[in-house]
């Protein structure tokens, strides 16, 4: 079963729905930080209208590139596709990404070639508006002082079996099934733990503490976000692992110095006026280009 239902159309370009959910994904990974099946109604709907919104945006922008006579050489796209290539172990897996999305390597070379060209278009745009400057920086991080601070703080206790046989899966589940949401004061999870050790010998354990969030997996991350201290964590699975997590601490609010508030102002500020800007342009373009979309 293909994807290729038209959603969309810009002028003759034509947006299908393989690249809205692809959108919708990443924009409730990268911004709502859940998996799209966690979404409830409401970020459902946030999530397809902004995904929407930022695809029409890419062909907008792609358009206006092609009046400015931008282009994509055949080594641009060779070296983009050798990159794309790398996500994939095998040609199987390859073949299988572009029948899923009802696609041949010809679109797929297409679709690279519009993605260079916007992105040149892009860097020309951004390159014109003005930097950030220190005393910006300085006024925009007195407006927001109260509310900036550095990302929260976790300590928490890992136990986990790498590249697991069913056997191990199957001990492991029985092992800590019970102990799953359950709080429980951190020595006697660690004694828990050290007993279960002495029947599942491969289990791994790893205390980290004082850990930036943003130096976890965010699947992690969100887990341990909504968690109790001191609570066991749902046992998680993957293709290579399976784990459990204790969360021992978590301190949310972690202030951040004067000049490192700068800095992250400035770097804010910056992604605020190129938004800016860049909405304006869309909207702006959405005048100029006719589209119809089909949901």
């Amino acid at each position: 079963m293909t994807n290729k239902k038209i959603i969309a159309r810009i002028e003759s370009e034509e947006i299908f729905n393989w690249q809205l959910e692809e959108e919708m994904q990443n924009y409730a990974y990268e911004v709502l930080k859940k998996d799209i099946e966690e979404l409830d109604p409401y970020e459902l709907t946030l999530a397809r209208n902004e995904a929407l919104e930022k695809i029409i945006g890419g062909e907008l922008f792609y358009l206006e590139a092609l009046t400015a006579n931008i282009t994509a050489n055949e080594n641009e796209v060779n070296k983009y596709l050798s990159d794309f290539m790398k996500n994939f172990t095998n040609s199987q897996e390859y073949e299988l990404y572009l029948s899923n999305r009802g696609i041949n390597k010809d679109d797929l070379i297409k679709l690279i070639k519009k993605h260079i060209i916007k992105d040149k278009f892009l860097s020309i745009l951004l390159k014109k508006i003005p930097p950030v400057t220190a005393k910006d920086a300085e006024k925009y991080f007195e407006k927001i002082k109260d509310k900036i601070s550095n990302p929260p703080k976790i300590s928490l206790y890992l136990v986990y079996i790498f590249n697991p046989t069913e056997e191990e899966r199957d001990k492991f589940r029985a092992a800590f099934s019970t102990l799953q949401k359950r709080k429980i004061e951190f020595p006697l999870a660690e004694k828990i733990v050290r007993d279960i050790k002495q029947i599942i010998p491969s289990l791994g354990e790893d205390k980290i503490i004082q850990k930036n969030i943003d130096n976890l997996d965010q699947r992690v991350t969100r887990k341990l976000l909504n968690m109790e201290e001191g609570c066991f964590s749902e046992i998680i699975e993957t293709e290579k692992s399976i784990e459990i997590i204790y969360l021992i601490a978590k301190v949310m609010h972690v202030p951040m110095d004067d000049e490192e508030g700068k800095r992250e102002a400035g770097k804010y500020l910056a992604i605020v006026r190129t938004k800016k800007v860049l909405d304006a342009y869309i909207d702006m373009l959405k005048e100029k280009y006719k589209i119809e979309i089909f949901l």
